[in-house]
């Protein structure tokens, strides 16, 4: 079995898709913490700067490889780093 039809039989697209769906919950309380509490100090700037910059590649490679799953859950992890980097800036005064 090659790598195609490997990828096929498990529908690795949906299996990636699923996993990249834990970003979203492992990010999320960043985002409650800092929009509810307005507490910056759990914030790194250069981590989630980095996080946005992976999350937009794997966001992009999703649509080369015409995998709407990882593209999709990709954009809305980015949508997510940009809210809280925005928090950040709003609240680090």
């Amino acid at each position: 079995m090659n790598r195609e039809e490997f990828a096929k039989v498990t529908r690795w697209d949906y299996i990636i898709a699923a996993v990249g769906l834990l970003n979203v919950f492992v990010f999320f309380p960043y985002l409650w913490d800092l929009y509810t509490t307005h507490d910056v100090s759990a914030v790194k700037l250069t981590s989630f700067l980095l996080a946005l910059l992976i999350q937009v590649c794997y966001a992009v490679e999703g649509f080369i490889r015409r995998s709407p799953g990882v593209m999709y859950v990709q954009i809305i992890c980015a949508v997510q780093s940009v809210a809280v980097l925005v928090g950040y800036l709003i609240f680090m005064r």
